[in-house]
Formats: structure tokens, C-alpha cells, sequence
């Protein structure tokens, strides 16, 4: 058995300020532990399924691809998540 890093193949939605609730779609990402905006880690991960968690935008987040990462390793998004000032 293979084991495999974790993958972030889309998110939605692409831009929001913090406290957005973003889900994340991947690969092997049942076991993430850490997600990043950039320099902040968010607070609330809710694994969904082996290729679904849900992650709030944390405070301090900054326009970035989204850094995931599990006990055997990290990857980040393809795309970037543009971070928007709150209203």
C-alpha cells in the first residue's frame, strides 16, 4: 500500500474575507491537520470525506494558494484564494 501526501484539486468559493467557509476537494485529505492562507493556520478543519474538508478563512489570512498537510506530507492549491477586506 502506497501512501500519498495530500492534494487540493479545487476549493469554493475562489475569494472571501476572513471567516469565509471555503471546502476544499482533493486527494488523501481525510487526515489533514494543517491548512493555510498564507501565513495563518486555520483554527476550524471538518473533514468531510476522504476528498472533502471545510476550513474557515482564518484572521491574518492573506491572498495565497491554500497549504494543506498530513502526518506523511503537504501540497498546496493549484489555485490562489484572494482574500477580501471584510465589509
Amino acid at each position: 500500500m502506497v501512501i500519498r501526501p495530500p492534494t487540493v484539486t479545487s476549493f469554493t468559493p475562489a475569494s472571501g474575507p476572513e471567516g469565509t467557509l471555503v471546502t476544499l476537494s482533493g486527494a488523501n485529505i481525510a487526515d489533514v491537520n494543517q491548512v493555510a492562507f498564507g501565513a495563518a493556520n486555520a483554527t476550524s478543519i471538518t473533514v468531510l470525506s476522504a476528498t472533502m474538508v471545510r476550513v474557515v478563512v482564518p484572521r491574518g489570512a492573506t491572498t495565497a494558494k491554500i497549504a494543506i498537510a498530513d502526518e506523511v506530507g503537504s501540497g498546496q492549491s493549484v489555485a490562489t484564494l484572494t482574500v477580501t477586506p471584510r465589509i
